[in-house]
């Protein structure tokens, strides 16, 4: 018992981090087989039948010119552009640049990083054992994907602010019920009983 102890302790975190290596092994696949968009190959070499037939491709239709022309137009007006970065301070752009500032900035205040990257910590924290823990933080990782790919597909029907809001408030009363179960339910000794540990983790889910 006490060499398979020693084992998984020495080789329990080695497969968790190689573990990482197969998504990122994905990425470096799929980056090898990703077409440049329309916008930049306009913007780099102005090659209007490349950008054609990759528009048609992405569009799966031929009526694509009205779109093509807006991406010339909008990329004539990029090179006209003397100051760029000044020009997004003006007034008329600041709407937009407070939603890139603040969405992000108040995203990572919601605290969901936390639970994110510490949830093998905080599971084994609130009483589920170390195996469960990894098991649990895996779980909250699949759902956060399976969710991106539900939003990835809806977006474009239901549009990107009801999404902002449904999930505004999803993450609310989430995270208000999981601080409320800690706060009800985390005893002294620094534990929690496994019912509650699991509800903890439907919550995060």
């Amino acid at each position: 018992n006490y060499c398979m102890v020693k084992l998984t302790a020495g080789w329990g975190w080695r497969i968790s981090l190689s573990m990482a290596a197969v998504p990122a092994a994905f990425l470096t696949i799929g980056a090898i087989f990703l077409p440049e968009t329309p916008s930049f190959i306009i913007q780099r070499d102005g090659d209007t039948d490349k950008a054609r037939a990759l528009l048609q491709k992405l569009r799966g239709t031929t009526s694509v010119q009205n779109e093509l022309d807006d991406l010339f137009s909008a990329s004539n007006l990029s090179r006209a552009a003397i100051y760029p970065f000044r020009d997004i301070f003006k007034r008329k752009y600041r709407p937009q640049l407070a939603m890139v500032l603040l969405i992000p900035f108040f995203n990572q205040l919601t605290g969901i990083n936390v639970m994110n990257f510490y949830a093998p910590v905080m599971f084994r924290t609130i009483g589920l054992k170390e195996s469960a823990s990894l098991l649990s933080s895996v779980v909250t990782r699949l759902c956060a994907t399976f969710a991106n790919i539900v939003a990835m597909l809806v977006v474009d029907r239901f549009g990107r602010r009801k999404l902002f809001l449904v999930g505004g408030i999803q993450m609310i009363l989430s995270q208000l019920a999981v601080g409320a179960i800690l706060a009800a339910k985390f005893k002294d000794s620094g534990l929690m009983d496994k019912d509650y540990a699991f509800l903890v983790l439907i919550t995060m889910c």
